[in-house]
């Protein structure tokens, strides 16, 4: 009886110790990148006019392995984009199913006398195009290692993106401002990415009943990409939460022109995204509003069925809250399968010489 009794005893110790190494793993996070290498340095992309990355071994700066990549970061001022770095995923970091995973950690020096931001990014597949999680912002206090950890809304972000079909990890910077501004300094180490048994919640619901897009979360932009992935085009999608700006609920969405670039009175730039509603069929139009912050009216866009040609939608009036309502029969004339409504575009016919900013809110199917 003693000896059964010891072996009990044994195997629960065995049990804690391996449960308790076990939280410790995965606390600790299993580490993606300790920028060791140059050639490592060199296959990760650069996007959006970065800077540089170079390796050091500074210890004051190196929390993992021998290295750390020391950032110089500029960024356009003249654009609205910006720059990010990208671990390619697939190969040399053969992770891609990110959907058991709940946070991102990096260890950053902020190596400047002020306060900075960092932000993180997925890049996933998406069915026409890749698509970008919207920027996961840590601030970073001057002259100090941080060790900047990214929550994971999984539940949220599975429902608009392929968290199981990861093509890149970004870790993104604030652009310059203005002209010839000095390049920001930072040191990065130790990417790590920290998994969770919690199962994700298949029933979570993230849109209203008819809602292609209510720009209420900033998070909701994720499901939106530039109809020019990847081309120059200069429109930015920010969120606003200015409420002269909103036409229902907690926020609206805003494209911005850039002036001086082109030749023509007006150019298109957009951005895209894939419904939650995918059929249509019944319904009698989609509708949504849009305020015009410009000197002039501009018409309003929307690409046809197979992304071939630009479809007149509607004019929205300067410096007012205009609604655009398409009818189903709209969308039926110009190639959509309305059983599978796979994209759906909010183009602008920006004015090329005169500033100007859209806000769209509130995009919805009507019966």
């Amino acid at each position: 009886m003693k000896k059964i009794i010891i072996v009990m005893l044994s195997l629960l110790m065995c049990l804690s110790v391996s449960s308790i190494v076990g939280c410790k793993e995965k606390e600790a996070g299993t580490l993606v990148s300790g920028f060791e290498t140059y050639d490592e340095l060199i296959n990760m992309r650069y996007l959006n006019d970065f800077g540089s990355a170079k390796l050091t071994t500074d210890k004051k700066y190196v929390t993992e392995g021998e290295h750390a990549v020391h950032l110089q970061i500029n960024g356009d001022y003249k654009t609205n984009r910006n720059p990010a770095m990208g671990l390619v995923l697939g190969t040399r970091y053969e992770k891609t199913d990110y959907s058991d995973v709940e946070k991102i950690s990096v260890d950053v020096y902020n190596d400047n006398d002020f306060t900075a931001n960092i932000y993180f990014q997925y890049l996933t597949k998406g069915k026409n195009s890749p698509l970008l999680s919207s920027e996961n912002k840590v601030e970073l206090p001057a002259k100090k290692m941080t060790t900047a950890v990214f929550e994971i809304d999984r539940d949220f972000l599975s429902k608009l993106l392929r968290i199981d079909q990861v093509l890149q990890l970004r870790l993104v910077f604030d652009r310059a401002t203005s002209y010839r501004q000095p390049y920001r300094s930072f040191y990065l180490d130790n990417l790590r990415y920290h998994v969770t048994d919690e199962p994700i919640d298949e029933n979570y619901v993230i849109r209203r009943a008819d809602e292609i897009e209510s720009a209420d979360k900033p998070e909701y932009m994720s499901a939106w990409s530039n109809i020019n992935q990847y081309q120059y085009t200069p429109s930015n999608l920010e969120f606003n939460t200015d409420a002269n700006f909103i036409k229902g609920g907690a926020g609206s969405f805003k494209m911005t022109n850039l002036t001086g670039y082109f030749t023509t009175p007006t150019y298109g730039a957009g951005w895209k995204t894939e419904p939650y509603i995918k059929d249509i069929s019944g319904y009698k139009s989609l509708s949504y509003w849009v305020y015009n912050q410009g000197e002039e009216d501009v018409s309003m866009l929307m690409a046809n069925g197979d992304e071939t040609a630009q479809v007149y939608v509607g004019l929205a009036k300067a410096n007012q809250w205009s609604e655009i309502v398409i009818p189903i029969a709209t969308f039926e004339e110009n190639k959509f399968d309305l059983k599978d409504f796979s994209s759906f575009h909010v183009v602008v016919a920006f004015p090329s010489n005169t500033p100007c900013s859209i806000y769209f809110d509130e995009i919805m199917m009507n019966k």
